[in-house]
């Protein structure tokens, strides 16, 4: 019988985002978690202590330097997890080395990254995603399959929202971090609306509020599509809602909580009375469906995975990049695409 590749994997990046993913490669079969990188040799350390690995099982190494890690020759895959301010240079560094990579969302600051980024990618045969976990849950496809089959009629409008006070979080107010609701907060919700409702898109009428350092702190965006379905997105970062998707059709309406991570969906009549209720699955972090494509992608060698294909990363960068446009809203360094 053919053995199955483990397929070795480093973290870039000792954040606590960076946590959940380590505990999600340490429950995953067929992955090793092989080596944490951070900038500082003592946090890295530290980071691999805290996440108490077995007796008996191999403690990954760490690095002081992203570019040590990078060209770790024991890596298959790398796990990008820094500010996305720093995900094109990072990126851009471990694809050079050879490595595979799975990038933390927003996938870069401008869609001029997220190409270059991607051919370099495909030039080297070497696998390219955004960890943009909302695409890979099963509930997703459980959600669609259940409107495809008239659950609530024919689904005509949606709204999607994500908004938690993140005022006081650096890197979510910094500019030179990549700050903004849209990148970290609305990405959700216009990929939730993305994967429900496609991107033929007809038209894009958005506005924002900025905040005194020039980062957008609020908006509403309204999609129109061009069978006549409309979606609207809202999102802050200083601004509390109930962070859900709801789909309104004909005969009745959805309404799912949890815009990240969907926790459930609940179908309801003209009359509030429940028609269908799907659960998602018990999860180990989440994260673990995104991390299970890309590990299968890189054993087909494949350079992407179908739940979130280059063109839909791509895709949804134009997008967000036609929001900043209409916004006046601008990134440092979001047109810099030179990392050599």
């Amino acid at each position: 019988m053919k053995s199955v590749k483990t397929i070795r994997a480093g973290i870039l990046g000792a954040g606590s985002i960076a946590v959940k993913m380590a505990r999600t490669m340490l429950a995953v079969s067929g992955v090793s978690l092989t080596a944490v990188a951070s900038r500082d040799l003592q946090k890295a350390q530290s980071f691999i202590r805290a996440l108490s690995i077995p007796q008996g099982e191999p403690i990954p190494k760490a690095y002081g330097s992203y570019e040590e890690m990078a060209k770790d020759p024991d890596l298959d895959l790398i796990y990008v997890c820094t500010p996305q301010s720093f995900h094109f240079s990072h990126t851009m560094l471990c694809l050079s080395n050879g490595k595979s990579v799975l990038c933390e969302k927003a996938f870069m600051l401008s869609v001029a990254q997220a190409k270059t980024a991607v051919s370099y990618a495909r030039e080297k045969g070497l696998f390219l995603g955004e960890a943009i976990w909302t695409r890979f849950l099963p509930i997703t496809e459980t959600v669609r399959q259940a409107l495809a089959d008239g659950v609530i009629g024919t689904p005509q409008m949606m709204t999607a929202k994500f908004g938690v006070d993140l005022r006081h979080v650096q890197r979510l107010t910094d500019p030179n971090l990549g700050g903004g609701a849209l990148l970290d907060l609305g990405v959700y919700a216009l990929t939730s609306i993305d994967i429900l409702f496609g991107h033929d898109i007809a038209q894009i009428q958005t506005c924002a509020v900025s905040t005194d350092q020039g980062v957008d702190a609020r908006s509403v965006t309204t999609l129109r599509y061009h069978d006549g379905r409309f979606a609207t997105a809202f999102f802050g970062l200083d601004t509390i809602m109930d962070n859900g998707v709801t789909v309104f059709g004909d005969k009745g309406y959805m309404v799912i909580p949890n815009v990240n991570n969907w926790e459930s969906a609940t179908a309801y009549d003209r009359q509030g009375h429940i028609l269908a209720h799907y659960d998602r699955p018990q999860q180990i972090t989440g994260f673990e469906y995104e991390l299970q494509a890309a590990v299968d992608a890189i054993r087909a060698g494949a350079v992407e995975c179908p739940q979130m294909p280059h063109e839909r990363i791509i895709g949804m960068m134009e997008q967000m990049d036609t929001l900043r446009s209409q916004w006046g809203v601008t990134l440092p360094g979001e047109e810099n695409i030179n990392w050599r």
